[in-house]
């Protein structure tokens, strides 16, 4: 059965991928796979809702990060490709319903929440990332 953890990223994974334009998408435990561009997903340590304990709802943190570099583009403006890469991702990410958005991304997942957003941009060299972060309340079981 697949943790927590993989849950939270593969419904990461579904969501990012809907992203217009979305490059490849990755996850924590293969990002050393990773070809740029592209997306990858993370869920991070956990820790359990202390108003119901024993029940298995845990906040999550998570972060999504697109990934680029100047020197693999095609294009003449790669900076302008990034950008456009993560305009695509807050769009799917910035919603109302990123919550059951989540939920539905995954079987036996379901998150009830979102909060904590925030977007950090760096640049190293030639090397572009923007990483969208979040907690997410979620448990390992459909509720539904």
């Amino acid at each position: 059965m697949p943790s927590l953890k993989a849950k939270l990223e593969q419904a990461l994974g579904v969501v990012a991928a809907t992203a217009s334009g979305a490059p490849a998408v990755f996850y924590g435990a293969d990002s050393d796979e990773q070809v740029r561009p592209c997306f990858v997903c993370e869920a991070q340590q956990g820790r359990e809702d202390d108003a119901l304990t024993g029940l298995g709802n845990f906040y999550m943190g998570f972060r999504v990060t697109v990934k680029s570099n100047a020197d693999i583009q095609t294009t003449e403006n790669p900076v302008n490709d990034h950008d456009a890469r993560v305009s695509a991702l807050l769009a799917v990410m910035q919603t109302d319903t990123l919550a059951a958005d989540l939920a539905a991304g995954a079987a036996g997942f379901h998150c009830f929440l979102v909060r904590g957003l925030q977007l950090v941009p760096d640049t190293q060299g030639r090397s572009f990332t923007d990483t969208f972060e979040g907690e997410a309340y979620c448990c390992g079981a459909d509720i539904s």
